[in-house]
């Protein structure tokens, strides 16, 4: 299993995130908003892009097994329906 992280910063931005808070899982740069589009979670007005905070799961065939629609930073609840659905695959 892996996990990663998808927002629209540039790869320069994520290595310094990543290090400041010594994360134990990559970030991928979506700066055109492809991948964050295909999962729903590009928020455009105008010229503007931003992202919705989501976590979904994917299984190995690439296929969303699992997806939290709203999910809130640092809610226990949503990580531990996460894991259950992890161990379920």
């Amino acid at each position: 299993m892996q996990v990663y992280g998808i927002s629209l910063d540039t790869a320069e931005s994520h290595a310094k995130f990543r290090a400041e808070l010594d994360l134990p899982f990559p970030l991928l740069a979506d700066t055109d908003g492809a991948v964050s589009k295909l999962y729903g979670a590009l928020v455009e007005q105008g010229d503007q892009k931003g992202v919705l905070r989501k976590l979904v799961l994917v299984d190995a065939s690439g296929k969303v097994v699992w997806r939290d629609e709203e999910y809130g930073v640092g809610d226990e609840a949503e990580l531990d329906a996460l894991l259950k659905a992890v161990a379920a695959l």
